[in-house]
């Protein structure tokens, strides 16, 4: 009976120790999972100006796009050409795409990684895309973490590092094209 106690306690010990573990987890992955490059889904556009203001360029999507929906929407470039942003008509971030090679997201990934730390991760699915302009292909995977607003995409080449890595709001059209 005291073995009984003993072993019951034990468990339940390790049981809680491992919940607090995973509160943990999902507590410190869902403060970061709308920023990358310390930029935040939602931001406001004056902020992100004000911030870059000696690094920028902003576009017009219907100048760039043919993305129905996008006709109001900018692109705006930053981080020396290494960060891409879409804001809305209203002028919020609902995407941040960056091949920024010092960024490392809420995932861990970064660019330059080897490609199979992303299968590590749940829920991803790997997708072989043809790019025409660079006359070759390469891999897209979707992060889409549930009951979230947001998903990453990750990018990349025949050697198998990742290129690029965006995250998208999912209340907002993706005005980037294929």
């Amino acid at each position: 009976m005291i073995l009984k106690k003993a072993s019951l306690f034990l468990s339940l010990i390790l049981l809680v120790g491992c919940a607090k573990n995973e509160v943990h987890i999902v507590g410190k992955d869902s403060l970061n999972f709308n920023k990358l490059n310390g930029i935040s889904l939602g931001s406001n556009l004056e902020d992100i100006l004000k911030k870059y203001k000696n690094d920028i360029v902003v576009q017009n999507y219907k100048d760039i796009s043919g993305v129905i929906g996008c006709e109001n929407a900018k692109n705006i470039i930053i981080d020396n050409n290494e960060t891409n942003l879409d804001v809305s008509s209203e002028g919020f971030i609902t995407a941040i795409n960056t091949t920024n090679p010092k960024v490392v997201d809420a995932n861990g990934i970064s660019i330059g990684a080897d490609s199979r730390k992303l299968l590590e991760l749940k829920s991803i699915n790997k997708v072989k895309k043809i790019d025409n302009q660079e006359d070759g292909s390469y891999y897209e995977y979707k992060l889409v973490p549930q009951d979230s607003k947001f998903y990453y995409v990750y990018t990349a080449g025949q050697d198998e590092k990742i290129d690029s890595i965006g995250l998208f709001s999912k209340d907002h059209i993706n005005c980037y094209e294929d």
